[in-house]
């Protein structure tokens, strides 16, 4: 590997480099001057026609810096998806580039790889995930964002909320996901939408709700057959001849928790709510738990449906 000194005004940027021009001032003047004192230690990488692949950082501070030659590693020959790839790997784990802002750029990588790979969408995704040195899951919730809502696309393209808000906000139930994107731009942390997001996904789906009626009706002919009588399916504690008695087994507590689930994410919200300053921000956010108060009473309501039932 031969390192090279190569006048400044002979390099160019990469017009296709998936950081896209963006940089920050900060970071750009001082490492300016740090180049005044040691001028650049990391060599850059360039093509055969001068063009760089990675380091166009160090390559711009350099020009403020004012110095004339920079070292440079040439890298010929290499493809274009060979390219990209180094530039995503220097882009997130040496410019801590957001990976969102490059979903275009590891949509063609994935191609690529979906070209050579025997094993499918799923096997090549989790050897994308491992050249770019990232968890298969977190690169699934990156490229699956191109799936979630308008809203929460500009949201994040416009640096409204982050990348972790988008991707919690997007595996939300779709009822609250509008709810959530407006309590991420008050500034709720991440945090906080991830555990109201968790919270909420635990409510049975329809086809959980299925089973679970399914499974009381089983033992309902159950208990029918070893009484010998008509038994009826309710809520609530009654004489233990007469229904199948839910207070003391997994159905009650299966309710408890729903219940249970609901205080939590009011908990939640109303205790973000306190921390508000702002009043526009407080008032969004009340919205909101009421948008959030109606959708948890929907489901459970649905899954007392299930619980009441006579069959």
């Amino acid at each position: 590997m031969e390192i090279k000194m190569v006048d400044v005004s002979k390099i160019r940027p990469d017009p296709h480099n998936p950081r896209k021009g963006h940089f920050n001032q900060e970071d750009l003047q001082n490492m300016a001057l740090t180049y005044h004192t040691h001028s650049v230690i990391q060599p850059i990488e360039i093509d055969e026609k001068n063009t760089i692949i990675i380091g166009e950082l160090r390559w711009r501070a350099a020009q403020i810096a004012g110095l004339k030659q920079i070292p440079v590693i040439y890298k010929k020959g290499l493809s274009k998806y060979e390219r990209l790839e180094r530039q995503l790997i220097e882009n997130i784990h040496r410019q801590k580039v957001d990976l969102a802002d490059c979903r275009d750029e590891l949509k063609t990588l994935l191609m690529s790889i979906n070209k050579v790979s025997t094993g499918g969408r799923p096997a090549s995704v989790s050897i994308l995930a491992k050249k770019l040195g990232i968890s298969t899951p977190y690169l699934c919730d990156i490229l699956g964002l191109d799936n979630a809502s308008d809203s929460i696309k500009k949201a994040l393209d416009n640096k409204e909320i982050s990348t972790h808000h988008a991707i919690h906000i997007q595996h939300a139930p779709k009822e609250i996901q509008s709810g959530l994107l407006k309590l991420s731009k008050t500034g709720t942390t991440e945090r906080d939408i991830r555990e109201i997001k968790n919270k909420l996904k635990e409510f049975p789906e329809p086809e959980q709700r299925k089973e679970e009626l399914e499974r009381i009706i089983q033992r309902k002919e159950q208990h029918e057959y070893e009484f010998n009588k008509d038994l009826e399916i309710a809520k609530g504690k009654r004489e233990p001849e007469q229904i199948i008695e839910i207070e003391s087994d997994y159905d009650k507590r299966l309710l408890d928790k729903y219940y249970n689930i609901k205080n939590d994410v009011f908990g939640i919200v109303a205790d973000h709510i306190k921390k508000f300053k702002n009043d526009k921000n407080k008032k969004t956010a009340i919205r909101v738990l009421w948008e959030i108060y109606y959708y948890t009473e929907k489901e459970l309501r649905k899954l007392g449906e299930i619980k009441e039932v006579e069959v």
